[in-house]
C-alpha cells in the first residue's frame, strides 16, 4: 500500500511539475486588490514648504496583455488613494500604465517576475484640484498558476508621478509601495 501511494505521488509530482514548466502564450486579462503605502506629500503652497503625511491606503485595477512566452506586454488602469494623517481631505490617482514584464520560468507552477511600466496618472490633492502628469512604476512580484486558464499574482510595484503644480501650490507628487492581490485569466 505504501508503495502505491509513493508510485502515485511521484508521477502526479512529474505531471504537476512537467505541466507548469511550459511558458504560454497568448492574451489575458486580470484584476488586483491591495494597500498602498504612500510616501510623504511636499509641498510648497504660496512660497511655504509644507509635508503632508498620508495613511495607507488601497489599491485597485485592472490589466490587459499579452504573454508572449517570457515577455509580457499589458494595458492598465489603476487607482490609489489616501488619506491625509492631519487634515480633512486626501490624495489620489487614477492612471494608464503601459507594463512590460520578464516571466523567469521553471519546474514549478509559480513563476517570478520583474517589470516596470510608463503612462499617465491625474493625481488628485483635496483642495488643490486635479492634475495629468507623467507616471512610472517598477516592481516584482509571482504568479502562481492554479491551471492553464487561471493564476494568482502577488506583487510589489513602486509607483511615483512627475511633479505638479496647480494655483499657488508647486512641486507636489504622489509616489507609494503597492502590495497587490490579483486574479489572471488567461485565454
Amino acid at each position: 500500500m505504501f508503495l502505491r501511494v509513493l508510485l502515485v505521488s511521484g508521477l502526479l509530482l512529474v505531471a504537476s511539475t512537467s505541466f507548469a514548466a511550459e511558458a504560454r502564450e497568448g492574451a489575458y486579462v486580470g484584476v488586483y486588490l491591495g494597500g498602498s503605502i504612500p510616501n510623504d506629500l511636499k509641498v510648497n503652497d504660496s512660497g511655504y514648504d509644507v509635508t503632508l503625511s498620508r495613511d495607507t491606503g488601497f489599491a485597485v485595477g485592472s490589466t490587459a496583455g499579452y504573454d508572449f512566452g517570457h515577455v509580457r506586454l499589458e494595458g492598465e488602469l489603476g487607482y490609489k488613494t489616501n488619506d491625509l494623517t492631519h487634515f480633512d481631505g486626501d490624495s489620489s490617482s487614477l492612471g494608464t500604465m503601459l507594463n512590460l514584464y520578464y516571466d523567469f520560468h521553471n519546474n514549478t507552477r509559480v513563476t517570478p517576475y520583474v517589470g516596470a511600466g510608463l503612462g499617465f496618472s491625474s493625481i488628485h490633492l483635496t483642495d488643490f484640484g486635479s492634475k495629468v502628469v507623467f507616471a512610472y512604476q517598477a516592481g516584482a512580484g509571482i504568479e502562481i498558476e492554479l491551471n492553464r486558464a487561471l493564476s494568482v499574482d502577488l506583487g510589489y510595484r513602486y509607483f511615483g508621478t512627475t511633479k505638479a503644480s496647480k494655483y499657488n501650490v508647486t512641486g507636489y507628487d504622489n509616489s507609494s509601495h503597492n502590495l497587490i492581490a490579483g486574479l489572471r485569466f488567461n485565454f
